[in-house]
């Protein structure tokens, strides 16, 4: 089975392609239960499962590290989210790893977007324009379906590195207040 294990705020979660992964619904939490096993499994805090959905792109199908159902995860879900509006050369280069690990892997990628511009400070200016670089070119070469969605702000050229349409997202959507410019 392929998984993805990704950390967020302290918290592990190990993410099963459920489009590839067809397990039976009654077998998850035993399984939840030994991939969660930090002594005999994989090691995490939870299994998130992304699923095909009659409704959206994709569902999250979450559970804690017992086997049992969460109706919600933050901290699962904050390993793919980005919630600052400055894009730092360390947050290009995580993003950069995770789009590589995501297309390594054939999972598809979704980014949300609240972006305003660079972080830019004298320590960001050594290493920004090669990270930024990077990251724009992970999401150019990924194969795997990316689908970006513009929560508030996408402003220039910071927008343009963050999974947009120029650079090869499949599908680009805006909530209803977004500022795009």
């Amino acid at each position: 089975m392929k998984f993805t294990k990704m950390h967020g705020c302290g918290n592990d979660y190990i993410y099963v392609n459920g489009f590839e992964e067809h397990i039976a619904q009654e077998k998850k939490p035993e399984l939840v239960k030994k991939l969660s096993d930090r002594h005999f499994g994989i090691g995490g805090d939870g299994v998130i499962f992304i699923n095909p959905s009659e409704q959206a792109d994709f569902e999250m199908e979450m559970y804690n590290a017992d086997g049992s159902r969460a109706e919600m995860c933050g901290n699962g879900i904050r390993c793919v989210a980005n919630k600052e509006e400055k894009i730092s050369a360390q947050g290009a280069k995580k993003a950069a790893s995770f789009v590589k690990l995501c297309d390594a892997f054939g999972v598809g990628i979704l980014t949300f977007t609240d972006v305003t511009g660079y972080a830019a400070n004298l320590e960001q200016e050594k290493e920004l324009a090669q990270a930024v670089g990077a990251m724009t070119g992970a999401f150019v070469q990924a194969s795997v379906p990316k689908v970006n969605v513009i929560t508030k702000k996408a402003f220039g050229s910071a927008y343009v590195s963050m999974n947009s349409k120029a650079v090869g997202a499949d599908l680009v959507y805006a909530w209803e207040d977004a500022a795009v410019d």
